[in-house]
């Protein structure tokens, strides 16, 4: 190849990157000891509607260090929520790794742990704090198939293709005091077959997402 074509190459290379190589996308915001508030609702059983508003504190107690290299958040009710105790525990790249519930039942801690594998978003499961954890970081505009493994109990799993989707937003319904000209991203996970598995609205200057749904909640960002 001659010294010509080559610096030609060159220069469209710098002009114009691949796509996805010049952004790095974005990832939540966490320093030890923040914290913040999540307002839930659910489903009504039987009666259709929904519950009245319950309030969650998330607070981040650990990040990647030294001695760990884990990103750790606790989270315990403020209002109408159940006495029970959760602890999120995510990778240096922001994956959900596992799940620690806390409940006491006459006077002992009873823990429930899950455990996710790496690759693919996590939904919300036995729990009722919201912790919907897409991959990231979030790269716009994006849509990638995951595979997953997904056990249905001690002896049968079943493999399954998750699509994450992740775009520019604005006009949100469920955010109708947002202001119109600042754009969200939007964070949609489906099943292969289209059935939503969850969707999230992030501004990237955030901890958690403003507003987020699966099957069995509604969660926003409860901000000051």
């Amino acid at each position: 190849m001659g010294y010509p074509l080559l610096a030609l190459l060159l220069f469209f290379v710098l002009i114009f990157p691949v796509r996805g190589a010049a952004e790095d996308g974005v990832n939540p915001l966490w320093k030890e000891g923040d914290t913040w508030s999540v307002q839930v609702v659910y489903p009504v059983q039987g009666g259709g509607g929904w519950s009245s508003p319950v309030l969650w504190e998330y607070h981040v107690s650990g990040v990647p260090g030294p001695d760990s290299n884990r990103y750790v958040l606790e989270v315990k009710g403020l209002r109408r929520a159940p006495k029970v105790e959760v602890r999120l525990i995510y990778r240096n790249d922001f994956s959900l790794a596992g799940v620690e519930i806390i409940r006491t039942l006459r006077g002992r801690n009873i823990v429930t742990a899950l455990e996710y594998e790496l690759g693919a978003p996590i939904q919300t499961e036995h729990t009722l704090t919201p912790c919907d954890t897409p991959v990231f970081p979030l790269c716009l505009p994006s849509s990638t198939d995951y595979s997953l493994i997904r056990r249905i109990d001690e002896e049968l799993k079943i493999r399954e293709t998750v699509r994450q989707e992740v775009c520019r937003a604005r006009e949100v319904e469920e955010l109708s005091g947002w202001p119109e000209d600042q754009d969200l991203i939007e964070v949609k996970c489906c099943s292969e077959d289209g059935t939503l598995i969850f969707v999230q609205y992030w501004d990237e200057n955030l901890p958690w997402p403003l507003y987020g749904r699966n099957g069995n909640m509604k969660y926003r960002l409860v901000r000051e």
